[in-house]
């Protein structure tokens, strides 16, 4: 997932044509654990045989810092479980997410001058020697963009070079007196859009990056004027120009991101509409609103929702994603399952990508996509 700066032309240039390994061969498998509900978490120890890397969502900026929200109760308590968890699998890798859709807010400013970076990435070193993590995670929605009505300047794509080029720097003045040779990780999430490559400067920070996690999901939602495949591999013939990930991959590697960072990201989670217009069984037609009657985890959709209820399952061929559709309620839902799973673990296997990523653990709690993946890719 990331690249380590250092000062010998032979190791720079070594690191650049061999991807980090740590423990699991070439792929990596990232599971993100919502802890925003405010309840401690637990893990599956099966589950957490299967992943490289746990990134524990969220951690807030406020004032600047990278600090564990008040209404966060139970972040001490969560880290130091999850650290415990590496007794299941002596090679994970726990780190802190920051920011994510609800608390990027205060990335802008924390970003905006060599004062306000140097607070802010001296906060992140603070937290993770804190809670003795293996790395952070920065999940800013979005750089130059405003997200949930964020704060954003048009130089935050240069600012954010700026900050994770600082928190590299002292994480490797830190590895550097390290007794136990510990590396320290850095990754970012970022968004699919042509829009986000084009407010960053991805091709010059992701040499102080291990890896790049792709939000490859959320292409279609209530935000849309249509139905539509939320996370579909490639578009559908039914709307060639629709968004993909495919695209998304290919866009960031053209902005100059190594492949062998690129890690794909896989929604564990479906989006629903009502009053759906009855053509072309609920694809990329007008609706009337959101559905949200019923949970849409993968474990519900999977459960009760699946063939069932007056539900009906598709997969698009030409799209490799699945979908249900209710005639008689004019419901259509998008989502990922088993199918999709493996046709985007052969895409990242073939294509030389890093890995995969998943949004979130709670929304497969039988663990069956997480199953999907390991077995794919890393076992």
């Amino acid at each position: 997932m990331k690249i380590y700066i250092h000062t010998a032309i032979s190791v720079l240039i070594l690191v650049f044509i061999t991807p980090f390994s740590e423990g699991f061969g070439q792929k990596v498998l990232i599971g993100y654990v919502g802890a925003y509900h405010g309840q401690p978490i637990s893990i599956n120890e099966e589950h957490i045989k299967k992943l490289t890397h746990l990134n524990y969502a969220f951690a807030n900026v406020i004032e600047g810092k990278v600090v564990n929200d008040p209404s966060m109760s139970n972040d001490s308590l969560n880290f130091a479980y999850l650290n415990s968890l590496k007794k299941h699998n002596k090679d994970l890798k726990v780190l802190v997410s920051v920011g994510g859709w609800g608390w990027s807010g205060g990335f802008s400013d924390a970003a905006l001058d060599s004062a306000t970076r140097e607070i802010f990435a001296n906060s992140a070193i603070e937290f993770i020697l804190l809670y003795n993590l293996d790395g952070i995670d920065i999940d800013w929605e979005y750089p130059g963009l405003s997200g949930n009505n964020n704060t954003f300047r048009e130089e935050d794509g240069r600012n954010y070079t700026l900050v994770i080029k600082m928190i590299r720097e002292k994480l490797d003045s830190i590895e550097a007196k390290s007794v136990e040779d510990r590396k320290y990780l850095i990754t970012i999430a970022t968004g699919a859009s042509e829009a986000y490559i084009n407010k960053t400067e991805l091709g010059e920070t992701q040499q102080y990056l291990d890896y790049i996690n792709i939000m490859t999901y959320d292409y279609y939602g209530t935000w849309t004027t249509t139905t539509g495949h939320h996370a579909s591999l490639n578009s559908s013939k039914e709307n060639p120009n629709g968004q993909s990930t495919i695209a998304a991959i290919d866009r960031h590697a053209k902005a100059g991101i190594p492949r062998n960072k690129i890690v794909v990201g896989i929604a564990f989670y479906g989006h629903g509409w009502t009053g759906v217009i009855d053509q072309k069984r609920g694809m990329f037609q007008k609706y009337e609103g959101q559905y949200n009657e019923q949970s849409l985890s993968y474990t519900n959709i999977s459960n009760n929702l699946k063939n069932q209820q007056g539900f009906k399952y598709y997969f698009d061929k030409s799209a490799k994603a699945s979908f249900l559709w209710n005639a008689d309620k004019k419901i259509w839902i998008s989502y990922e399952d088993i199918k999709d799973l493996k046709a985007k673990a052969d895409y990242i296997l073939e294509n030389d990508l890093a890995g995969a990523m998943f949004w979130q653990y709670y929304s497969d709690s039988d663990g069956e996509l997480l199953d999907v993946l390991y077995k794919k890719l890393i076992k």
